[in-house]
């Protein structure tokens, strides 16, 4: 299971739900890259949005990719 917090970090009266959702993002040349199913956190009162981590990781990853750069692990 893994480990969010519960409480809003912006306004502090609500509670994250774990949604999946589409993303889309630019690359440095203007291109948009959408990047399928990304966990997202929103908050239940004021929709603030938190990327968690393995999110960041999985854009990243997905950005890399579209620019045909090399992953740290290759």
């Amino acid at each position: 299971m893994k480990k969010y917090p519960k409480q809003c970090i912006e306004c502090g009266n609500g509670t994250y739900q774990v949604l999946t959702a589409d993303y889309t993002d630019t690359d440095i040349n203007g291109v948009e890259i959408i990047i399928p199913d990304v966990e997202i956190l929103r908050c239940s009162n004021c929709n603030e949005e938190l990327i968690p981590a393995v999110s960041l990781k999985k854009i990243s990853q997905a950005v890399a990719e579209a620019n045909e750069q090399l992953r740290p692990e290759d």
